[in-house]
């Protein structure tokens, strides 16, 4: 018992029993060194001990702390010690220690880590629940720390210097900051994971070793700068539960939820990170998924609401079941492969190198609200047995068709972007019987708008000079203001020299022409528009296709880059295939006649080199200061490729002070 100075070299235990020690009043030990020799029995606790600049060594000997009672040890080391409560089982203890103070060889049972914990060397080990509350961390060298039981982290584990590896054989929960080197999980059950509080994973390595079972997530996940290796064991998510990846990579993992076969999962991970030899079954797509190597397979339903790239290299991506892309799928850099088994259904921007339809049953591929696929998508036949002929709608396809390449040949490739020119049903008969069927089937609405530009208009079409020239941009160019239009519309060349200009198209809903306001805008499209005036879609050919819902009358608005937006007086009428109206047909087709006469055409007024709805002094500054410059210019009124007097002279002079009648 101390209740006194205890400043002397060292304290020794032998006795074969159990031997006290006690503090009171808050004297210390401190001594130089405490041993225990001690043949048997333990060094027993019966209140809080403080240790100051104290070297202990208990030789595998056991100090048993009171339930919940604490051991301070400030300054030296604890070393070979067995660190009990009095419930073995169920009593915790708390273990304080500063920053200049480390454990080493030590058994810890139930400990909550106050202070600063160094761990040095690795045969520490810690049992039970084992609470950081303040910090733990290694001890300025590579060291381990092995964890039976449960860990919960509400305060911080960190290298010091060097890295703390822990090697776990139980569950960890974090709720604070959790950044050292790295977590190895090694039980041969199932292992839970849990994030509280939004604290992530923030460690550099998550690894499994495990030789059976699995890691169990409770909540979402998230690993920040985290390179998570699973080494083909599974991360099992509760259903509809998150992984995020910001930064670091999924390495040869099986991802998938709960409900293996009903229940998904959300994949989110950002332009930092990417996915590497991972089988991952029915995830919703966020951020940006980046496809690492050949060997990652997607199963199950895919619902794509983000990004999914290759990681700068000529990746292919395997899905055995379907895919419905809302979000973005392309290239990064590299050409980008993707081999689904199952179905498409594209609502979104599917712009990769090449897509392979590879099932062995019927495939579909479904087209909404105008989102073509544009990518060299192939139709491979499940029966390889020569010799080949592939069929639409019952109809061989001729070997010499442009839409077409590989006719008579396992794999029939669409030479163009699909949109509903290429709807019906296909496929190839082989040698060893028909293959399987692929139907195409666009269900978007379709339009055939046609207008006629002031500028090109020579009296009977439109000149095509800026295609002539190779000026017009393979690219939608109405991403900038005041259109701000964010639509991945583009070419991989101009389809054909027919094609004058781009030009965008914004639909509407409303009960008349006066209430078809820009509050009822339901869907907008980039298209080409054509020398005799036919707005078609990216192909060069096909009815332009758009979405939205459309529960009152249908009403087009047509915008260019530098002519007068116009907008239909009347409601779109419907063919029973497609949405027609003819605005060359008179000035009062556009409404509040919105446009001027040309000849026998009823032309959009051109001029508004700025696009803002009024052609006046503005636009004439923007053509004083192209003029004489040739290009895809603003203030090329003509569409020649210059900017001269022509433009202002014989356009802009002429339509000075005239303004759209869109309403706004």
């Amino acid at each position: 018992m101390n209740n006194g100075v205890l400043v002397n070299q060292e304290l020794q235990f032998y006795g074969s029993t159990d031997q006290n020690m006690s503090e009171l009043n808050g004297h210390v030990f401190n001594c130089i060194y405490l041993h225990s020799y001690k043949p048997s029995g333990k060094l027993k606790m019966l209140t809080d001990i403080d240790f100051k600049n104290c070297s202990i060594n208990m030789h595998g000997d056991t100090i048993e702390c009171l339930n919940n009672g604490k051991l301070r040890v400030d300054g030296a080391y604890l070393f070979d010690a067995v660190v009990t409560a009095g419930d073995t089982k169920n009593g915790n203890l708390k273990l304080e220690m500063t920053a200049a103070t480390y454990l080493e060889k030590c058994q810890v049972y139930n400990p909550e880590i106050l202070g600063k914990v160094n761990v040095s060397g690795n045969e520490n080990v810690f049992y039970g629940t084992s609470t950081v509350t303040d910090t733990l961390q290694s001890n300025n060298w590579y060291y381990t720390l092995t964890v039976y039981g449960e860990i919960i982290n509400n305060g911080i584990i960190q290298n010091y210097n060097y890295p703390l590896y822990l090697k776990l054989y139980g569950d960890i929960v974090n709720n604070g900051v959790l950044i050292n080197s790295e977590l190895q999980f090694y039980d041969s059950t199932d292992q839970k994971i849990s994030e509280l509080n939004g604290h992530p994973f923030n460690c550099a390595i998550f690894r499994s070793y495990k030789p059976s079972g699995k890691i169990i997530a409770l909540t979402d996940i998230d690993f920040k700068n985290c390179n998570v290796n699973m080494d083909n064991d599974t991360l099992l998510i509760v259903n509809n539960g998150k992984v995020n990846l910001d930064g670091g990579y999924l390495l040869n993992t099986v991802l998938l939820a709960e409900d293996s076969k009903n229940g998904n999962l959300k994949l989110e991970m950002n332009e930092l990170s990417h996915l590497d030899n991972c089988h991952i079954f029915n995830p919703e797509i966020l951020g940006v998924v980046n496809v690492y190597g050949n060997s990652n397979v997607f199963y199950g339903l895919i619902n794509n609401n983000g990004i999914i790239q290759n990681y700068n290299w000529y990746y292919t991506l395997n899905v055995e079941g379907s895919v419905v892309n809302n979000g973005v799928i392309r290239n990064y850099n590299y050409p980008f492969t993707i081999n689904i088994y199952e179905n498409i259904t594209n609502n979104g921007s599917w712009f990769n190198s090449t897509t392979n339809l590879t099932g062995t049953t019927d495939q579909t591929v479904t087209i909404e609200n105008g989102k073509i696929i544009q990518c060299h998508l192939k139709f491979v036949s499940d029966i390889q047995t020569s010799p080949y002929q592939w069929y639409k709608d019952s109809n061989p396809i001729d070997y010499y068709d442009p839409l077409f390449s590989g006719s008579t040949g396992t794999t029939l490739t669409l030479n163009e972007s699909l949109t509903s020119s290429y709807d019906g049903t296909y496929f190839c008969s082989t040698g060893g019987g028909n293959s399987r069927n692929i139907i195409v089937n666009d269900q978007s609405n379709k339009c055939f708008i046609q207008v006629y530009l002031e500028g090109p208009y020579n009296g009977l079409d439109m000149n095509t000079t800026l295609n002539s020239k190779g000026l017009i941009p393979n690219e939608q160019p109405f991403n900038i203001a005041p259109w701000n239009y964010d639509g991945k519309e583009a070419v991989p060349g101009i389809p054909g020299s027919s094609v004058i200009d781009w030009v965008l198209l914004e639909f509407r809903d409303a009960s008349d022409a006066a209430s078809a306001t820009s509050g009822t805008v339901i869907a907008r499209k980039a298209g080409l528009i054509m020398n005799n005036g036919e707005i078609v879609d990216i192909d060069g050919y096909s009815r332009l296709s758009f979405g939205g819902t459309i529960t009152q009358n249908l009403f087009v608005v047509v915008y260019h880059r530098n002519h007068l937006g116009v907008m239909s007086a009347i409601p779109l009428a419907y063919t029973g295939n497609y949405y027609y109206y003819n605005f060359s047909i008179g000035v009062e087709q556009a409404y509040l006649s919105g446009q001027k006469l040309a000849g026998q055409k009823a032309v959009m007024y051109a001029g508004d080199a700025n696009g803002n709805g009024t052609i006046g002094s503005d636009d004439a500054a923007i053509w004083q200061a192209e003029t004489g410059s040739a290009g895809y210019l603003s203030s090329d009124a003509n569409l020649d490729g210059q900017s001269d007097n022509k433009d202002k002279n014989d356009i802009w002079v002429d339509n000075f002070g005239t303004s759209s009648a869109v309403p706004n």
